[in-house]
This record gives C-alpha cells, sequence and structure tokens, in this order.
C-alpha cells in the first residue's frame, strides 16, 4: 500500500488539563492508541521496546483502540493518563467542554492521506477519477476537496463507499475499493 498525498488536520497526543506531570521513578503511565498499531505508532512501541521510557522513569503501557470509546473521554476522566487522537476529535472533545490538553502533533502538516494498493495504478489524484474511495460516516467529505482540486476533480468524480472502521483495509485488500482515506 503507498500515501500518495496527505490532505487535512493534525494527529495529537493529548493529556488530562489536571493531571500527568512529570514521571516519577518508575511511574505507571497507560498510553492509548487509536487504531490498529502501524507506521505512526513505530515511536511508541519500539521506544518502549528499547527501554527509552524505562530510561526516563516510566513504565509504560500502551493499550489497543477501544471499540466505540473516544480516547478523549478516558483521558478526561482520569482513566488513562496519554492518548492518541486527531485534530478533529481532539477540537470536538474540547468543544463539549472534556478538559484535555494536546501536548504533541506528531504529524504537524497532516496525517490524512489516500491510500491504494500499487496495482490499481492509482499514483496521484488526476488518477482519482471514477475510483471507489472507503470513507468512514464521520469524515467529512470537504476533506478531500484539496486533493480532488489538485487533479482537476470534484467530489462527483469518484465513488464514496461508507464502511464501518477496521473493514477498510480488508476490502481494499478484498479488490471491493479502489482506495481508502485514512
Amino acid at each position: 500500500m503507498r500515501r500518495f498525498f496527505q490532505v487535512a488536520a493534525a494527529a495529537v497526543v493529548c493529556m488530562t488539563a489536571f493531571g500527568a506531570g512529570p514521571a516519577l521513578a518508575q511511574d505507571k503511565v497507560v498510553l492509548r492508541i487509536n487504531f490498529t498499531p502501524w507506521g505512526m505508532h513505530a515511536q511508541y512501541f519500539g521506544g518502549r521496546a528499547q527501554g527509552f521510557y524505562k530510561e526516563e522513569g516510566i513504565d509504560l503501557e500502551i493499550r489497543p483502540p477501544s471499540a466505540g470509546q473516544q480516547n478523549e473521554v478516558f483521558i478526561a476522566t482520569g482513566r488513562e493518563q496519554f492518548g492518541l487522537t486527531n485534530a478533529d476529535a481532539f477540537v470536538k472533545a474540547r468543544g463539549s467542554g472534556l478538559p484535555i490538553v494536546a501536548i504533541m502533533a506528531d504529524q504537524p502538516d497532516n496525517p490524512f492521506a489516500v491510500i491504494t494498493l500499487k496495482k490499481s495504478g492509482i499514483d496521484g489524484p488526476a488518477k482519482m477519477k471514477g475510483m471507489k474511495l472507503a470513507w468512514f460516516q464521520a469524515n467529512v467529505q470537504g476533506m478531500l476537496d484539496p486533493l480532488l482540486q489538485k487533479g482537476g476533480l470534484t467530489r462527483k468524480d469518484i465513488e464514496f463507499v461508507m464502511v464501518a472502521r477496521g473493514a477498510e483495509v480488508q476490502m481494499l485488500a478484498a479488490g471491493q475499493v479502489d482506495g481508502l482515506f485514512g
């Protein structure tokens, strides 16, 4: 698979505004990741495996994504100290009054991309015409507009295929969609 163009927003690590001070001797710290582990999570798993967190007095537990739950809620309630999220979910959580703060943007330019299989031949915006794109209902279609415009296309030039989280990669691999927004 490949990412060929990044589109909008930023992934952020968030924490409660009321806690998570500096780590003390072997503090137990929980980090909830936001998706099935992949490349964007390498620094957390790799750092733990190489002992970087332990060297700083942190006993890091990395928890998998929780179906149906928002990481921001886990953090705001004090259940967990840190969580990965994306900018739109973070803004929505802050807007609803959750006491969380962003402490890092690990993909500050933007983490969104259209991902295709090499064999599809879709390697740029202009080649997206007629493609079936796996899409989550919660996504805002306007996030794709800058990419489509770069290829001289509009939303009418592609088919949005609504999928449940977790199904998009399998659908791409099975040839049910030509690409996914992720």
